[in-house]
């Protein structure tokens, strides 16, 4: 007994180069999915991290026309099932819904272009043997403060999967309604993004593109990523940040606050001597 497969080999040429894609062999299935995508200037995203600035992120790319899925667990999964992601600006009655795809995990065969890790260092260092059991997700996209650096991530994903950046602005979870400071095209943020090794890569760029994407943000590539994150972190982590929360998140009732005031300043002071003396150079705009 015989059978036949019948394999058809397309190329297609790209920058003069040509691109070899076996259409009709299973095993290329995601390759051929890929090249599609590329071809439409779309790419499919997983945003991990369903907080207010992941699912800004995830809202936004959505609405730019990319392939998003989300990732949630417990009552926030229930909550973007049931209402999709549903975005408040500071200030306005308008929400925006978009309706995301939902998952509850990440397989080791779930095959993204990019994975946007939107959440704090202590929460993704927990997740990173999670993240290593996929060997298909090229990008590792690493958004949120850290100081401890990228030691942890580069041994678990390799470094030229991982990249860091910061996802502006703030915000904070009112049931299911994400509420987040006012981001459209009069009030832009600028998301700063950067490879591990501070290098500029096509990689850089392409996902810088897609960034871009969405509305309200620029973005800019740094050499200099993971300084800039310490920074950050030293700037507003160890002083107004927390003075703020107890002013009960009121500027107003901060700048009234000495003792606040004084205390915030004295811990940005120590955070930052504590950088110069770990020979952790201030961070130069790119």
């Amino acid at each position: 007994m015989y059978s036949l497969v019948l394999r058809i080999n397309l190329w297609y040429y790209r920058d003069a180069e040509p691109v070899l894609i076996h259409a009709t062999d299973p095993s290329s299935r995601s390759r051929w999915e890929v090249f599609l995508r590329e071809e439409a200037g779309c790419m499919k995203i997983l945003v991990f991290g369903a907080g207010p600035m992941g699912s800004l992120k995830a809202a936004r790319l959505h609405e730019a026309g990319h392939d998003v899925t989300i990732l949630a667990r417990g009552q926030r999964l229930t909550d973007l099932r049931e209402h999709g992601i549903v975005i408040q600006e500071e200030g306005t009655a308008e929400v925006e819904v978009a309706p995301v795809h939902v998952v509850e995990s990440f397989e080791p065969d779930d095959d993204y272009d990019l994975v946007l890790v939107v959440m704090g260092e202590h929460q993704a260092v927990q997740i990173l043997d999670t993240l290593a059991e996929n060997e298909h997700v090229p990008t590792f996209c690493f958004m949120g403060n850290n100081v401890n650096g990228t030691d942890e991530m580069v041994r678990a994903l390799g470094k030229e999967r991982v990249m860091l950046g910061f996802p502006y602005p703030g915000g904070k979870r009112d049931g299911h309604i994400m509420r987040v400071l006012p981001i459209n095209e009069d009030r832009r943020y600028t998301i700063p993004i950067g490879e591990v090794d501070g290098t500029i890569q096509a990689r850089t760029r392409q996902v810088a593109a897609v960034l871009e994407d969405m509305c309200g943000y620029d973005i800019e590539i740094r050499t200099d990523m993971e300084n800039w994150l310490k920074y950050h972190a030293a700037l507003l982590m160890s002083g107004f940040v927390p003075a703020l929360y107890a002013a009960d998140t009121s500027m107003k009732r901060l700048g009234k606050t000495r003792d606040l005031l004084v205390l915030s300043v004295r811990a940005t002071k120590e955070a930052l001597r504590g950088l110069r003396n770990a020979g952790t150079h201030p961070v130069r705009r790119s």
